[in-house]
């Protein structure tokens, strides 16, 4: 057996016997469920009414304002908050 494979094993059974100690695959998730939303499309995270966003103007996905700038993470094809114009998608 060769070493590097040796290693991941030895490490993929440590991973495993960990997991069987604490077999909880539970997310804490915070968020109001009363309260109109929006989910980030970087972040998972709510975007609630009223607070600062901004939208891929090709896809029209939402995130949080804190990504303006960053390349959308749905369609890879606009940058985030950026004035477009022209070819836009309506589903």
């Amino acid at each position: 057996m060769h070493a590097l494979t040796r290693a991941g094993t030895t490490q993929a059974r440590k991973v495993k016997q960990a997991c069987e100690r604490s077999p909880v695959d539970a997310l804490d998730v915070e968020f109001d469920q009363f309260a109109e939303f929006d989910v980030c499309a970087l972040s998972y995270t709510p975007i609630y009414g009223g607070s600062p966003s901004v939208s891929c103007a090709y896809c029209a996905a939402k995130h949080h304002a804190r990504f303006k700038g960053v390349v959308c993470g749905v369609c890879q094809v606009a940058q985030l908050g950026a004035p477009a114009s022209g070819l836009k998608l309506h589903g």
